[in-house]
């Protein structure tokens, strides 16, 4: 009897040490989230991270969720696996979690982010004998359209200038500049509309003397702005107008208007003698420049422009990233000479219907002759990686340049680098240095000629 006695106790004993050890839930645990807000492009993937200490899988109940919304979570774990019926219907199919529950990982993936989906969220973890939460706040940026300047008759002599751009999110700011950087103080009016997107609008009265161009510049922040400028200008008929107005008094005589027209006729054909007295200077000079060695600098291109594409590009690390510009009106670029600069230094030149890269982007980097053709300035770069990342300018050479700019950045939270348009404002000292570093990168095109290998610009249709 005391032998049955004592194998029941010893039974029970193992039992109990047995539930014990398969119950892996700590006394106490903690929830930890990260220290700020998360930023992430409308469109693009995000990790919303959260930690358990210590780890433990059994009797996890994990519950991602909005504030007021406990019973409708955004992702919901119990039982071992993830319960979708009880989910919020506008997150099912963009959420899941990032793997390694067994490590207290339980950060939340959410794909193809949109507006609504800006804000707080609530990692809460509970275990048998308690629970914890931590909080995540995520803001979702948009990137808006480029500001469209338009000029109507302020009377007076002045005019009336009105910048839009829509599609912004958050709000941005607005920021008005004349000739040399100043800025124009001025409020600016924002609305919403159903989707969550900002449109901002300014307006103001100048004069067309107060400056040689106007700008307008839209963004979010330093990095992420758009910016369009416009030239200031009064109409011939304006002008005339203006002058009828103040010939139109009463001791004004026959006499004295014929006067007044025959002096102004006399003034335009001074100052068009003068003008073409200095043109033919000009000319001489270059001439004499040329015969003597001396190289001119190239001149703008007013008669194409190289227009950045329509909205931000997201690339995976790894893949094929492409930075690209339109020509406009649409033209072939094949004759012309395209240069890529990364900073100030030329890191791919096509010349004579070839291409050439420096470095590491010898091999990386490529034009596509099809797009070429159709006035598509594309560069595609192979494994883009973090270290692409910063101000891209592209140069595109036809007697006379055209140039605009690009940037890369990278998010270590989606590994993704995006591509968006920034301003290229390059002064003589930097533009000198880019000229430079393109002529040495362009040596090599001159000994393709005596043997040396060359980089053929390959065909791809597959885009």
């Amino acid at each position: 009897m005391t032998s049955v006695s004592h194998w029941t106790a010893t039974w029970w004993v193992l039992l109990f040490v047995f539930v014990s050890c398969g119950d892996a839930v700590p006394d106490t645990f903690t929830v930890s989230g990260p220290d700020g807000p998360l930023s992430v492009w409308m469109g693009s993937s995000v990790i919303l991270p959260c930690l358990v200490s210590p780890a433990f899988t059994d009797s996890l109940e994990l519950r991602w969720h909005r504030p007021e919304k406990f019973k409708t979570p955004v992702l919901l774990y119990e039982k071992q696996q993830t319960q979708e019926q009880s989910t919020d219907p506008q997150y099912r199919g963009r959420v899941s979690l990032t793997g390694e529950l067994e490590k207290g990982n339980v950060s939340l993936k959410l794909e193809n982010v949109t507006l609504a989906d800006s804000g707080e969220y609530i990692c809460f973890v509970a275990g048998k004998k308690g629970y914890e939460q931590a909080r995540v706040y995520l803001i979702v940026k948009a990137m808006g359209t480029h500001p469209v300047l338009s000029i109507t008759d302020g009377g007076s002599g002045q005019m009336h200038v009105s910048c839009v751009s829509d599609g912004w999110f958050p709000k941005p700011t607005l920021t008005w500049r004349q000739q040399g950087g100043t800025e124009i103080s001025l409020n600016f009016d924002t609305t919403v509309d159903a989707q969550g997107h900002v449109s901002v609008t300014s307006q103001l009265l100048l004069s067309p003397s107060m400056s040689k161009w106007l700008s307008c510049s839209v963004g979010l922040s330093e990095e992420e702005r758009r910016e369009s400028r416009i030239l200031p200008y009064i109409s011939d008929s304006d002008t005339v107008n203006e002058l009828q107005k103040q010939l139109q008094t009463k001791d004004q005589s026959v006499w004295i208007v014929l006067f007044i027209v025959v002096f102004i006729l006399l003034l335009f054909a001074v100052a068009g003698l003068v003008f073409l007295y200095r043109k033919v200077l000009e000319l001489k000079k270059k001439l004499k420049e040329t015969d003597d060695g001396v190289e001119v600098p190239l001149q703008p291109n007013k008669d194409l422009t190289l227009d950045p594409p329509d909205d931000t590009k997201q690339h995976p690390a790894g893949e094929e990233g492409i930075l690209s510009f339109s020509l406009s009106p649409k033209t072939s670029a094949v004759p012309m000479e395209i240069r890529w600069f990364k900073g100030k230094d030329c890191m791919y030149l096509y010349k004579n219907g070839q291409g050439k890269g420096q470095g590491s982007y010898n091999d990386r980097a490529s034009l596509c002759k099809e797009d070429l053709e159709n006035g598509s300035i594309s560069l595609r770069l192979k494994n883009i990686q973090k270290e692409d990342a910063g101000n891209y300018v592209c140069q595109v050479i036809i007697s006379k340049y055209l140039e605009n700019g690009l940037r890369i950045n990278y998010s270590s939270y989606t590994k993704e680098c995006v591509i968006y348009p920034t301003e290229c404002n390059i002064d003589e000292d930097s533009r000198r240095e880019m000229e430079a570093s393109a002529k040495s990168l362009g040596s090599t095109c001159e000994a393709a000629n005596t043997g040396e290998e060359w980089l053929l610009v390959p065909e791809d249709r597959s885009v």
